[in-house]
């Protein structure tokens, strides 16, 4: 390790961000095998995710701009965001992952295929929701409406692939009411 570290110290000058980056690096190495095997492994997947996020946050920052909302104050719900879904990973990777007596689990063993399928598909709606909002244009009004029917009412296919969200109830004429004795 340290023959690493002189290297580095040879190319770059003391302190630099190179230096303080490899070192951390060389630092955190030890502890990899027991990130991969108590709190996340997968980091391909990590870095799709981070690619929508990216985009995600990129077009909510354009419709802010465009609609003259832009505040710094929305850019704490990333960072909420953030938190949220390392907890979600985490999770998904402990309940797929442990064992019993030494035994691996099969009731959870694809619980992380959904936690891992459920954000990338809020991820890429919340994409196409803010590209309709900027343009709706762009977005077939079909498609808006299947949106806004799930944001209002949760996800279920049956809200989602019916011809038409369906239609607030009309409310009934008032009866009187007697109380019974």
């Amino acid at each position: 390790m340290r023959i690493l570290l002189d290297a580095a110290g040879a190319v770059a000058t003391k302190g630099s961000k190179l230096e303080v980056s490899l070192l951390a690096g060389i630092t955190a190495l030890p502890f990899m095998p027991l990130v991969e095997k108590y709190l996340f492994k997968d980091w391909q997947f990590l870095g799709f995710l981070s690619v929508l996020i990216m985009v995600d946050t990129f077009t909510a920052v354009g419709y802010a701009w465009h609609m003259g909302t832009l505040s710094s104050r929305a850019f704490s719900r990333l960072f909420k965001k953030l938190l949220i879904y390392m907890g979600l990973l985490i999770m998904a990777h402990v309940m797929s992952s442990f064992t019993v007596n030494g035994q691996p689990n099969f009731l959870f063993q694809h619980f992380n295929w959904l936690i891992f399928i459920s954000i990338m598909v809020r991820e890429a709606l919340s994409i196409v929701e803010n590209i309709g909002a900027m343009e709706p244009s762009l977005v077939p009004p079909w498609v808006r409406r299947r949106l806004a029917a799930l944001n209002e009412s949760g996800p279920s296919l049956g809200v989602v692939f019916t011809a038409d969200p369906p239609a607030p109830a009309a409310p009934s004429p008032s009866s009187p009411t007697t109380d019974p004795v």
